[in-house]
């Protein structure tokens, strides 16, 4: 089992993935985050960020924009991050309650309209951890008493980030 001390010495570690016509947008999210002590990561295609997932690369957190992703793709994302329990925060500057609810009914954690400001995106991506951290705590108890997570993933994979193929 990993111990908890390693996975907590690290700041937590955020994909941010916007399409290609929103440099600034990655920009500003990734000085935001990395203000807020975060350690960011940066792909700027729905195409690279399921490549990074697949990867094996310690990921804790993906805030992505919705507008480049194809319903089936988004759904194998979300798939990805709700397995290996990591939460995804998507936003959009469309103000479609109906798209809201689209995404959270797929699976992701929290959905952001913009523009939002640093409060509101530090906000969400601490929500976010926290919930993660519970759901790994709670997974890492359910271990302990023998009553099984749930899922087919080892645990310790998941607690240390590194999923081997």
């Amino acid at each position: 089992m990993t111990s908890t001390i390693e996975t907590t010495d690290k700041p937590e570690r955020i994909l941010i993935e916007d399409d290609d016509d929103e440099e600034t947008m990655r920009e500003i999210m990734t000085h935001m985050l990395t203000a807020a002590g975060y350690e960011c990561r940066v792909a700027e295609t729905p195409t690279k960020t399921l490549e990074i997932l697949d990867s094996g690369e310690r990921i804790d957190l993906v805030c992505c924009g919705v507008t480049e992703w194809a319903d089936d793709s988004f759904r194998s994302m979300i798939g990805k991050t709700a397995s290996r329990t990591v939460p995804a925060i998507v936003s959009s500057a469309t103000f479609e309650p109906s798209l809201m609810m689209k995404m959270l009914g797929m699976g992701c954690y929290d959905f952001l309209f913009r523009p939002f400001t640093r409060e509101h995106l530090v906000f969400a991506v601490r929500r976010a951890l926290q919930h993660r951290r519970l759901k790994l705590e709670n997974l890492y108890l359910r271990d302990r008493l023998r009553l099984g997570s749930g899922i087919e993933i080892p645990l310790n994979l998941l607690v240390s980030g590194s999923m081997d193929k």
